[in-house]
C-alpha cells in the first residue's frame, strides 16, 4: 500500500493508498511529536529558534524565492488554511524566537560572549559524579533561551524580578524532556537543583557582575533587531496567502517559553486600554505618521505591534475578497541592499496591496542597533521593481499615511525604499486614486 501505484491504478486503489496514509500519519503524530520535539529539539540546540513544532531543525532558514514558492503554493491548494505563529504547544514565543534569530545574525560576536560567558560562570557549576553541571550542551541551551525573554528596561547590572524563576522552571522542564541526565520517569532532583543553583548564582549571585554588565548590552541589542523581526513577521502573516491566527496575548510582544510558560494569564484589559488610546490619539487629530513613529521610538509596551496588528487587520477585513482569492507576486528588489528586503503584491479586480518588509537588518542598525532601519542613510537607491502588470502608480501606507509615486527608471516602475521606510521599517502600501 505505501508504493506509488502506476497511471493505471483505479480511483478506488488511489482512494485506500491515500486512506492509509493519513492514517498512518495520524497514529504516528505522537510519535513524532515525543521522540522529535519533545526529545531531540532538547538535545540538539545550534540555534533552538529553529526547534519549532512543524518545524525542520535541519532546513537553516529559507531563501525569499522558497518563501514566495511556498505562498504560492499555499494560496493554490490549500487557500484557507490556518497561519499561525504561535499556540498553546510552541517551544518559544513568537518575538522569543525572533530575537534568537538574530544570533544568526550576529555569529562570531555570539561565539566571542558565548565563550566569555562560559568561563566567567563555569566556577559556579556543581559537580556531580566527576561531571560538571550543567553540561555544555545545558549552558549553551540556557544563554539562548535567556537572551530570548529578556525584559525591555529594568536595571543594567542585574536580572528582572521573576525571570530567575521562569528560567529554572524552563530548564527543568528541558532536562527531563532531553532525557539524557534525568528525565519525568527517572527523576534526578540532585541535577534539576544544580542546574537550578547555577541559573540563580549568574542571574543574582554575589558574583553576578561581571557576566551581567557584558551580557545585558547584548541582550539589548537582540531585542532592538528583534522589534523589526517581529514587526515584519506580523506584518506577512497577516498579509499572506491563509487565514492569520494571532494567539491569545501575542497582539502585544510574546516573550513566552515553552508551557506552561506561555499559558500565563493574558491581561486583555490592558490590551483594550492600548487600543482605545491607539483609536483615541487617532480621534484627536494626531496624523498616522506622528503616531507610528511616537510608537516605533518607544517599543516596550508593544503597542507598536498592536497598531500594526489592528490597522493590517481592518484592511484585511475591509478587502476580504482581496486577501483571501487575490492573486499573490513576488516583489523583486534592486541595489547595494536588494537581499535585505522582501516584498509581494496582492491583487485582485482593480484593487491591490503591496506588502514590504526589511529581513537582516542586525548589520544595518549598527553596533548597538540603536540605528532605525529606516530612510535614505540606510537604504539609499535601493528599490523594488514592480512587474509588468497593470498597478497603480501612486502607492498609500496604510501605517503612515504617506503616498508614494511610481518611478521610472531604466525602463521599468519602481518605488524606492527610502521612501517606503521613511518612518517605520515596514510598510503595507493599498493603491491610491
Amino acid at each position: 500500500l505505501l508504493l506509488e501505484y502506476p497511471d493505471g491504478a483505479t480511483p478506488e486503489r488511489r482512494a485506500l493508498r491515500e486512506a492509509f496514509v493519513l492514517r498512518f500519519q495520524q497514529t504516528t503524530g505522537p510519535v513524532q511529536a515525543k521522540g522529535l520535539e519533545d526529545t531531540a529539539f532538547y538535545r540538539q540546540a545550534p540555534l533552538v529558534s529553529i526547534n519549532e513544532v512543524g518545524a525542520d531543525p535541519s532546513r537553516f532558514g529559507n531563501s525569499p524565492t522558497f518563501f514566495h514558492a511556498l505562498n504560492a503554493q499555499r494560496l493554490d491548494r490549500w487557500p484557507g488554511a490556518l497561519g499561525t505563529t504561535a499556540t498553546h504547544d510552541t517551544k518559544r514565543g513568537e518575538d522569543t524566537r525572533l530575537r534568537i534569530n538574530v544570533l544568526s545574525e550576529l555569529s562570531e560576536e555570539w561565539k566571542t560572549h558565548l565563550a566569555r560567558w562560559s568561563y566567567w560562570n563555569a566556577r559556579k557549576k556543581a559537580t556531580l559524579n566527576d561531571l560538571a553541571v550543567p553540561d555544555a550542551r545545558e549552558e549553551y541551551l540556557l544563554y539562548q533561551n535567556l537572551l530570548g525573554v529578556w525584559p525591555f528596561g529594568g536595571p543594567d547590572d542585574a536580572a528582572p524580578e521573576g525571570l530567575t524563576a521562569r528560567l529554572q522552571q524552563y530548564m527543568n522542564k528541558a532536562l527531563r524532556e532531553a532525557k539524557l541526565n534525568t528525565s519525568w520517569t527517572d527523576p534526578d532532583p540532585s541535577y534539576a537543583d544544580a542546574v537550578a543553583r547555577f541559573i540563580a548564582e549568574i542571574l543574582e549571585g554575589p558574583d553576578a557582575g561581571p557576566f551581567l554588565k557584558n551580557f545585558i548590552p547584548f541582550a539589548r541589542r537582540l531585542a532592538c533587531v528583534g522589534v523589526v523581526h517581529s514587526l515584519a513577521q506580523t506584518l506577512i502573516k497577516l498579509t499572506s496567502p491563509g487565514t492569520p491566527d494571532v494567539y491569545q496575548g501575542c497582539e502585544l510582544w510574546d516573550f513566552s517559553l515553552v508551557d506552561p510558560d506561555n499559558r500565563r494569564p493574558v491581561d486583555y484589559e490592558h490590551r483594550r486600554r492600548l487600543l482605545d488610546q491607539i483609536q483615541a490619539r487617532l480621534g484627536s487629530g494626531t496624523s498616522r505618521l506622528d503616531l507610528a513613529r511616537a510608537l516605533y521610538a518607544e517599543p516596550e509596551d508593544g503597542a507598536i505591534k498592536l497598531y500594526l496588528t489592528w490597522t493590517a487587520l481592518n484592511h484585511r477585513r475591509d478587502q476580504a475578497a482581496l486577501y483571501a482569492q487575490g492573486n499573490y507576486r513576488p516583489i523583486d528588489a534592486d541595489g547595494d541592499l536588494k537581499a535585505n528586503v522582501l516584498a509581494f503584491a496582492r491583487y485582485r479586480e482593480g484593487r491591490s496591496a503591496l506588502i514590504v518588509a526589511p529581513r537582516l537588518v542586525s548589520k544595518l542598525m549598527g553596533d548597538d542597533a540603536q540605528t532605525p532601519p529606516v530612510g535614505l542613510s540606510v537604504w539609499g537607491d535601493t528599490r523594488l521593481v514592480l512587474p509588468d502588470l497593470p498597478i497603480p502608480r501612486r502607492w498609500r501606507n496604510l501605517l503612515t499615511d504617506q503616498t508614494i509615486e511610481v518611478r521610472d527608471q531604466d525602463g521599468r516602475a519602481t518605488l524606492p525604499l527610502a521612501e517606503t521606510f521613511e518612518a517605520l521599517p515596514v510598510a503595507l502600501l493599498v493603491d491610491e486614486p
